[in-house]
C-alpha cells in the first residue's frame, strides 16, 4: 500500500472471477467432474511445472513464468 489507490489491482481480480465463475458453474453442470480435474491440473502445474516448463521462452521468462501471470502482472 502506501500510495493514493494502491488496493485497485483487486477490481481485475474481481472482474477476473465474475468472468470465470459462469464458466465454471457452466462445465460443472456440463461435465461431471471437470472441476475436480481442473484443480488437478492446477495442483500438478503448481507442483511440478517448475521442474518440466523451465524452458526459456522470452526474454528470460520461462512457460512455468508464463502459466504463474496474475492479473496484475498482465495488465
Amino acid at each position: 500500500m502506501g500510495v493514493i489507490n494502491g488496493s485497485l489491482w483487486t477490481i481485475t481480480v474481481e472482474i477476473l472471477f465474475y468472468f470465470a465463475a459462469p464458466v465454471l458453474v457452466w462445465l460443472d453442470r456440463r461435465f461431471r467432474f471437470s472441476l475436480v480435474l481442473l484443480i488437478i491440473i492446477s495442483f500438478m502445474i503448481q507442483a511440478i511445472g517448475p521442474l518440466y516448463l523451465s524452458i526459456i521462452f522470452y526474454r528470460d521468462k520461462t512457460y512455468f513464468d508464463l502459466l504463474s501471470l496474475t492479473p496484475k502482472t498482465l495488465f
